[in-house]
């Protein structure tokens, strides 16, 4: 159980500047990798492994930010984000030092433990150190880092492969990481009453195998097999399987993993469908986008960010525009109106 405190209100401050450094690090990664790896696929090749760099990292994000929000609560958020962030840059050194793009996306499975973490950790400790009244400004400031590095990453991207080596890339996460945790371990401090806890690994181990599965199915299509391949059908019932004994498990587990009753709530419930969609069509145009530029249109990796940045741009305007005015409006309100502009300009 976590008591937090924050006696002195001018630490908000810094703790703001502390977990919008990690947020910028999960958001730059995903920018400025998709605009680096055309030349990264070049250098290394295993062009077939190109999606799994990518999905690797996103499956073990989806698993362990469930995980760590569980374990923040518990054992405490200070010392979680401090574990989110350096599994991050240890999962990001790790990766500058590739030999091949298997080594690659193995080492890409330790940043998404990170990043996991550093996407659920955050929230909880705004949540924490501010009042309700004033949380909607500081969650739309950290949606803002997203936007941000999202603006920053693909011209960082195309610096670092024109002129210098694309490892950089991933080296370039150190500084911003260790500064966060110093930032951190300054400002933020919390109480926590140890208590004994039955951790829910049956659920853990389910939602991560339902997850690989489906995602093999989505390879698998990808790589020339059938809709209705034994393969994929076989894939598909592994996912249905380990989803129906995720939910079995969750109705009955002390401590559950995700506890199902939030969704009984129109708002989570919304909200998490929203986030899928909007997710799902944001993700899949920065990974795929600059390969085809670069490789298809014969682009260069300056052309290819030069095609991102706006995105990114209109992302990190709205989010901090739609946190001032969120408590003033609503969310029901500004999140059709954040769809909408979505459908249309990817339309």
């Amino acid at each position: 159980m976590v008591n937090d405190s924050l006696e002195k209100p001018g630490r908000r401050g810094f703790v703001v500047l502390g977990v919008m450094l990690g947020a910028f690090l999960s958001g730059i990664d995903a920018t400025v990798v998709g605009t680096a790896m055309p030349t990264i696929v070049s250098d290394l090749g295993g062009l077939s492994l190109y999606s799994w760099v990518f999905s690797s990292y996103m499956l073990t994000t989806a698993v362990f930010m469930p995980l760590f929000g569980k374990l923040s609560d518990l054992w405490g958020r200070k010392k979680l984000f401090y574990v989110a962030v350096l599994t991050f840059l240890l999962g990001s050194t790790l990766s500058g030092t590739s030999q091949n793009m298997l080594q690659l996306v193995l080492y890409r499975v330790i940043q998404g433990i990170g990043s996991g973490g550093m996407a659920s950790v955050p929230f909880a400790i705004i949540g924490s150190a501010f009042p309700p009244q004033k949380r909607g400004r500081a969650f739309g400031f950290i949606a803002a880092v997203w936007g941000i590095s999202s603006i920053i990453g693909p011209a960082l991207g195309s610096f670092v492969v024109v002129h210098m080596s694309w490892r950089w890339v991933f080296y370039v996460n150190i500084p911003f990481g260790l500064t966060s945790i110093f930032l951190i371990s300054i400002a933020y401090h919390e109480y926590v009453e140890r208590v004994p806890v039955a951790l829910d690994w049956k659920g853990a181990l389910s939602l991560s195998i339902g997850i690989v599965a489906i995602l093999l199915a989505f390879f698998s299509v990808g790589k020339g097999e059938e809709l209705y391949s034994p393969a994929v059908v076989a894939l598909v019932g592994v996912f249905v399987l380990m989803l129906f004994t995720f939910v079995q498990t969750e109705k009955k587990a002390t401590e559950p993993l995700l506890p199902l009753g939030f969704f009984k709530m129109r708002a989570v419930a919304t909200s998490n469908i929203c986030g899928f969609i909007g997710g799902f069509a944001i993700f899949g145009g920065v990974a795929f986008v600059p390969l085809f530029v670069q490789s298809v249109q014969g682009g260069s990796a300056v052309r290819a960010a030069t095609v991102i940045t706006p995105m990114s741009f209109g992302w990190s305007v709205a989010s901090i525009v739609a946190g001032q005015f969120i408590h003033k409006l609503g969310a029901r309100q500004i999140v059709p109106v954040g769809m909408a502009c979505m459908a249309g300009g990817f339309l």
